[in-house]
């Protein structure tokens, strides 16, 4: 679980970074109306420490709802994709805790930085995570993994149909739904005979 957590951390930041800067410079060289909205890059370099005040909504242009969206809308890919690499969608919401403690320390320990926290704004990371959560939920619900037949198939094996029929052995013991591992004639657990 603590290397998930670790994992997803280290991916929502560096993701959430590069869409953040990379929505912004896009903005930047479309010079029309996103660029009235989106006002982080001007065409200078950006240092960490300006992304990290912007990751964190610390900055005050920052707060503005063009800039906050994209902000938001960073955090959300990214902690998809981190929810996507790990494969567990309950990792995200202690890995954002963690990035946002990793972020503050950045800013405090290294930076000797004043730590100024825009409650509810800056909780951005957090409102990203749980966007982020609930459509890796969506997802879980909706997507249908193959059956074995299925697989076997992608590989290149032609089974009939005859071979396709499902077998029906019990999976649980009727009595106690305690689970069978081979196909014995009694429940390990309850001694219950398997019919």
């Amino acid at each position: 679980m603590l290397g998930k957590v670790l994992r997803s951390t280290l991916v929502s930041i560096v993701a959430s970074t590069f869409i953040l800067v990379l929505t912004h410079l896009i903005a930047f060289i479309e010079g029309g109306g996103l660029s009235r909205y989106l006002t982080m890059y001007y065409g200078k370099s950006i240092d960490i420490y300006t992304i990290v005040t912007w990751l964190l909504v610390m900055n005050n242009s920052a707060m503005k709802l063009g800039n906050y969206l994209s902000i938001l809308l960073a955090w959300t890919i990214a902690w998809y994709v981190a929810g996507e690499w790990v494969r567990d969608r309950k990792s995200i919401g202690l890995s954002s805790i963690v990035s946002f403690l990793l972020l503050i320390l950045y800013l405090a320990a290294w930076r000797h930085a004043t730590i100024i926290i825009y409650i509810p704004e800056s909780l951005a990371i957090f409102y990203g995570a749980v966007i982020s959560e609930f459509f890796l939920y969506i997802k879980e619900k909706i997507a249908k993994r193959p059956t074995f037949f299925e697989l076997l198939e992608r590989e290149g094996y032609k089974l009939s149909e005859n071979e396709k029929k499902p077998i029906k052995i019990p999976l649980q013991c009727h009595s106690c739904r305690s689970p069978l591992y081979s196909s014995s004639q009694y429940c390990w657990k309850c001694g219950e005979k398997i019919l």
